[in-house]
């Protein structure tokens, strides 16, 4: 399974490209709680250094 996604912080303007064992090594790093619905994979940050201001990971499967 190496779906990529493209992850936006909205607050930090962060964008991270990659595949799902990335995204778990993310998950671990910045303490993120991650939801699966639609396709589409999201997340948010509990951890208060990467949270500012209620700080979203916005998520889009690219192309390929």
């Amino acid at each position: 399974m190496n779906i990529k996604w493209k992850w936006i912080i909205l607050s930090d303007h962060f964008t991270f490209q990659g595949n799902i064992e990335l995204m778990s090594a993310l998950h671990e790093k910045y303490d993120l709680i991650l939801r699966y619905s639609n396709g589409l994979l999201a997340g948010e940050s509990k951890n208060p250094s990467v949270q500012s201001e209620q700080t979203r990971m916005v998520k889009r499967r690219l192309a390929g």
